[in-house]
């Protein structure tokens, strides 16, 4: 059978628009929407590099690899099925919901997925109506669900593009009207006043949170500098999440380096921190952390002997190239670009 306006071949089967199932689905619930039809989006036009597929701001862990690739192990398994209401894209086409199930039919080799298209209205704050409807969604039997630190990150996001006061009576009508927290968690269970709390916590000290950032996995941080042009085996990634990690690297890296070779070991650095305040502040630490280490060993040298007493080498035989730019509208985050640590 070949393609037809309203059929597509997927998922070794037929894709319909007219399966009776599908069109007795009941709507997810989605604020300043209207549904327009069911129709078919062209994977081949899905980038994964555009940040509406990462995520942000909706999931915790963003594009977490696992939960893509058990979709890809549905999708085999199961094919298509008509039970679940599909993902749904606005006429602006832009994902609310299914970035995952998109993206895993994707790398799963299929050209064809069947969508829901909305129109969703301006009601005056963009990010905040987004990130609302893209948490409504998962209200439904098939999905992974939602979870606290989902709703922090959201509300996060809502109080840095200043759609939200950072005060507790505007977060709170956030997290209980806009975000409707109370149709994911019972309000008897603390749940939700720990997420306003949180939100609150990680604002506190300059009315924002410095921005949101792009968390990825070390693997998939390696694929983005290899598109970059950075050879594997030319540098050192290395993470600034935990203050012990500047003396590891200094003695699981670069002293092995030292030993062995006599070029300057090039350094990138990267965060699973979630807020830009932290980012920033983890990754100035790391850099002071490190020309701590590589003085102290100068001098450790000097006072094991006496016979000379050797000069800290300057410039250090190791440099930081930069660190991967994360950090959402302060970083430019679809470049293939190196934020140098001095304008973090």
């Amino acid at each position: 059978m070949t393609n037809t306006e309203r059929t597509r071949k997927g998922f070794g089967d037929i894709l319909d628009l007219e399966n009776p199932q599908l069109k007795n689905l009941p709507k997810p619930k989605q604020k300043n929407a209207t549904f327009i039809k069911f129709s078919f989006l062209d994977l081949d036009t899905v980038d994964e590099e555009d940040e509406y597929y990462w995520n942000l701001a909706v999931r915790d862990d963003q594009n977490n690899t696992s939960r893509i690739e058990a979709m890809q192990v549905s999708y085999i398994n199961y094919g298509w099925l008509y039970n679940d209401f599909p993902p749904c894209i606005g006429t602006d086409n832009r994902p609310r919901d299914g970035r995952t199930r998109i993206l895993a039919a994707k790398r799963a080799g299929e050209r064809w997925i069947i969508v829901a298209i909305f129109s969703y209205d301006d009601n005056g704050s963009p990010i905040t109506s987004y990130i609302s409807n893209s948490l409504a969604c998962q209200q439904r039997p098939a999905s992974t669900g939602v979870c606290i630190n989902d709703f922090i990150m959201a509300g996060i996001a809502c109080v840095n593009a200043g759609e939200c006061l950072p005060e507790r009576s505007a977060v709170e009508d956030l997290v209980y009207n806009e975000l409707q927290a109370e149709s994911f968690f019972s309000p008897r269970g603390g749940a939700i006043t720990k997420i306003v709390n949180k939100i609150l916590d990680d604002v506190l000290e300059e009315g924002t949170s410095g921005g949101i950032t792009v968390v990825r996995s070390r693997e998939d941080w390696q694929t983005w500098l290899a598109k970059a042009g950075y050879v594997k085996g030319d540098y050192i990634l290395l993470s600034v999440d935990n203050p012990t990690y500047a003396m590891r690297a200094w003695c699981q890296h670069l002293l092995p380096h030292f030993s062995k070779n006599k070029s300057t070991a090039t350094i990138i650095l990267y965060t699973n921190a979630k807020t830009g305040t932290k980012a920033r502040r983890y990754i100035s630490e790391f850099a002071v952390n490190l020309q701590y280490y590589y003085t102290s060993s100068f001098a450790m040298v000097n006072r094991a002997q006496s016979a000379v007493e050797i000069k800290v080498a300057d410039p250090a035989p190791y440099t930081i190239a930069g660190a991967i730019p994360q950090i959402h509208d302060n970083h430019n985050i679809n470049s293939f670009k190196l934020v140098d640590i001095s304008d973090y």
